[in-house]
């Protein structure tokens, strides 16, 4: 039993690492950078046409998920053997559920249970990509922006996709 709940905590711990480097990642590298570095001006153009695929940007983003947490994995497994292992697996976990409710925010119709998750971060995250870039950098949770001052309500959920 101490192993699941051993193997369950640094699963959910890398997750929750996810989520910071995420908040990091789309604050500081994609939004402050303001256009300096690629990651920057990809990120920019998203904002400016949310719902153009680029395909070569959605296959390397992919790549990223591979590349990035493949890394951690590692680093974890050589700095903490199967703990780190298991660390990289919820990083991994969380990096590519984030694709997934980044993808269907602007590509599919939410889930309609009522104020389900899937709705709420939608909408959080359309307030940051129709009028207010510099806030709600989560896409996730709101948590990390709460914690760094960047979290602004953003009214009533909307269904409609950004198509």
């Amino acid at each position: 039993m101490g192993t699941i709940v051993t193997t369950t905590a640094w699963v959910v711990a890398g997750w929750s690492g996810w989520t910071l480097a995420e908040y990091v990642l789309h604050r500081w590298t994609m939004h402050e950078m303001a256009g300096r570095g690629i990651l920057s001006r990809e990120h920019l153009r998203h904002h400016a046409v949310p719902n153009h695929i680029d395909w070569t940007i959605t296959v390397l983003s992919w790549i990223g998920i591979a590349l990035v947490s493949g890394a951690v994995t590692l680093a974890g497994w050589l700095i903490g053997g199967v703990a780190g292992l298991e660390f990289g697996a919820g990083f991994a976990i969380g990096y590519l559920f984030y694709e997934v409710l980044h993808w269907r925010a602007h590509w599919n119709e939410p889930v309609r249970l009522g104020r389900s998750y899937e709705l709420r971060m939608r909408h959080h995250h359309f307030h940051h990509h129709f009028g207010h870039p510099m806030s709600n950098h989560g896409v996730t949770l709101v948590f990390w922006d709460r914690v760094f001052g960047t979290y602004e309500a953003a009214g009533s959920p909307t269904i409609g996709t950004s198509r």
